[in-house]
């Protein structure tokens, strides 16, 4: 009867064929839909799973963790850039302090902080090219699946970056999204092409037209259909919840539609673009909430860090000015707090979103890291993951998880996102780093 993205087969008939915009404005009204069917056949509500991995070049480190005050497993105080997240305290599941054995890597791949995977040879190694990217990462793992549990998506993945005219070697082999062994996935750099990739049209003024209908006028046919196998008192039903359906799009006729979000087009930079940053971010919620895809992930700076970031008119280089002589001063935590504003932007933007008895952050889990471990250039056995959401109650959320060292390796925690996601996972990455199972007290 229904997909688990919240798109409406009545009686097992496709939907017609519609564009992808015009069923951006009308998540609300697919999402109540799907709730009477549900209702209808008795079933419990329940979560629709997305996860977006989230991650920015050497930011995230164990030792800015630090910055926040932990009273216990369960009790914890947040400050410095970590207060972003205090509203959603309950939804937070923190951990530090887990190992990745290719410490000898400089950036990026190298230091194994996404794939956890076959890393190849290290960097440098005499006649041998590294691999730009050693295997799957976790996101594409856990993309596949939810695409396997709803075929209708359109996206298996969404996968955007922040735009670079930056030519550096560690750009090159930064940290590269992979769906199998040296088979790189590439972000997309160009906020035009994220727009056309999701709404897949190039035909403004049509999608217009059709984001002035209803969207029961788009099934109305399979209404039709449906109503035909009811008996008499529940077609009346039927066609007063139709009708309420009719009031309620008038109430939300800008929500998440094309004229909030239009095509732009935004320069490649050499610093860092808030604008365009919350822009592709916009693009991933849209995507997400409407059925266009289960996974995104985000690339901030494209796994390179050798470019400028800007704050209160002061601009300096993040990795030859902060990273090596700043690590742990007032800029870097300027750094810190825009990323963890983004994090926390993307959780409240589907936390707005009606779906069955709650909202889409219902089903989220967020995945918050960096390639960087203990520190810049070092520190591989202290990397530290944040994660937002409870994943429709997968996740045990609201405490803080901190390890002893060499404890659990770093592909534990890749493992317990996709647990939290359905999958049946035991184990990820080649073996260097083994891991037996979820992160001990993460899962619910």
């Amino acid at each position: 009867m229904t997909s688990p993205s919240g798109h409406v087969r009545l009686i097992n008939r496709p939907l017609a064929r519609r564009r992808f915009l015009a069923l951006a404005g009308c998540g609300l009204v697919g999402s109540m839909m799907v709730r009477l069917d549900r209702e209808a056949r008795g079933i419990e509500p329940t979560s629709t799973r997305r996860f977006i991995l989230y991650n920015h070049c050497n930011g995230l480190q164990n030792h800015h963790l630090e910055q926040s005050t932990v009273d216990g497993p369960s009790t914890f105080t947040l400050r410095s850039f970590m207060e972003a997240f205090v509203p959603h305290q309950s939804a937070l599941t923190v951990v530090q302090n887990l190992y990745c054995s290719t410490g000898r890597y400089l950036h990026g791949n190298g230091s194994c902080a996404l794939a956890c995977a076959d890393r190849g040879p290290p960097d440098g190694a005499a006649g041998i090219s590294p691999k730009v990217v050693g295997g799957v990462t976790i996101d594409q793992l856990i993309a596949t699946a939810l695409q396997e549990q709803d075929p209708d998506v359109k996206l298996r993945t969404l996968v955007l970056g922040h735009p670079l005219t930056i030519s550096n070697g560690n750009c090159v082999q930064g940290t590269i999204i992979g769906t199998g062994d040296n088979e790189p996935l590439y972000p997309i750099l160009d906020a035009e092409e994220a727009h056309q990739t999701i709404f897949g049209v190039t035909n403004q003024d049509e999608v217009l037209r059709d984001l002035q209908k209803s969207y029961l006028d788009f099934v109305k046919d399979d209404i039709q259909a449906f109503e035909a196998e009811l008996p008499g008192q529940e077609r009346q039903k039927m066609q007063q919840y139709l009708d309420s359906v009719r009031e309620v799009e008038k109430s939300f006729t800008n929500l998440a539609n094309c004229d909030e979000i239009p095509a732009q087009s935004f320069e490649h930079q050499t610093h860092n673009f808030p604008e365009y940053w919350r822009y592709m971010q916009d693009l991933a919620v849209i995507a997400l909430s409407c059925g266009a895809t289960r996974q995104a992930t985000m690339l901030h700076t494209y796994g390179c860090v050798h470019f400028n970031y800007t704050f209160d008119g002061e601009t300096k280089n993040h990795h030859e000015r902060v990273s090596h002589e700043e690590e742990n001063g007032p800029f870097m935590e300027k750094i810190l707090r825009f990323h963890a504003d983004q994090v926390v932007y993307l959780y409240e933007r589907l936390a707005e979103i009606p779906e069955g008895d709650g909202t889409m952050a219902d089903g989220l889990l967020i995945q918050w890291m960096s390639d960087g471990g203990g520190r810049h250039h070092n520190g591989a056995d202290r990397h530290p993951v944040v994660f937002l959401g409870a994943a429709g109650g997968a996740m045990n959320t609201g405490q803080w998880l901190r390890f002893s060292n060499d404890e659990y390796s770093l592909a534990c925690a890749h493992v317990t996102a996709a647990r939290a996601m359905g999958l049946e996972l035991d184990t990820f990455g080649d073996g260097q780093d083994p891991c037996n199972g979820p992160l001990p007290g993460a899962l619910a």
